[in-house]
């Protein structure tokens, strides 16, 4: 989220963290895995908005919804290292601000952190693509 709103930092009203979405309870790491991967989708099209160039990723459907924890971490470390290309291609782009350890979270926490990545590249790829429009790309 740190590099996101980062990212978000150019565009005047933009909300760099928005508000956490109500916590749902008993979220299993399939249902964080699956909205991970909704938010790796619309951060490969801001990339491709932007000319960017990301890696593909290829998911067994099957598999989703019996995925590990540690399939959810591997997703999510894939995200932070695109959102930290993106944020490098900033010129003169501040850091993100320092993160710290929080615990053990439970996958419902999880999701629930996942909605304010997920809202922040909605407003992100808007952003982006009235950019395109104005410049005619």
């Amino acid at each position: 989220m740190g590099y996101t709103a980062q990212l978000l930092k150019p565009y005047p009203g933009a909300e760099l963290i928005p508000e956490e979405p109500v916590f749902d309870p008993g979220k299993t790491p399939g249902d964080v895995y699956r909205r991970l991967l909704g938010c790796f989708e619309k951060l490969r099209e801001i990339a491709a908005a932007s000319g960017e160039e990301m890696l593909e990723l290829e998911v067994d459907v099957a598999l989703i919804d019996v995925a590990e924890p540690s399939d959810v971490y591997d997703v999510a470390s894939l995200i932070v290292a695109e959102l930290a290309h993106l944020h490098a291609q900033l010129p003169g782009g501040e850091p993100p601000r320092e993160i710290y350890y929080v615990g053990r979270k439970f996958p419902a926490d999880v999701y629930q952190r996942v909605g304010i990545l997920e809202q922040q590249l909605v407003q992100l790829d808007k952003y982006v693509g009235s950019q395109q429009q104005v410049s005619g790309e």
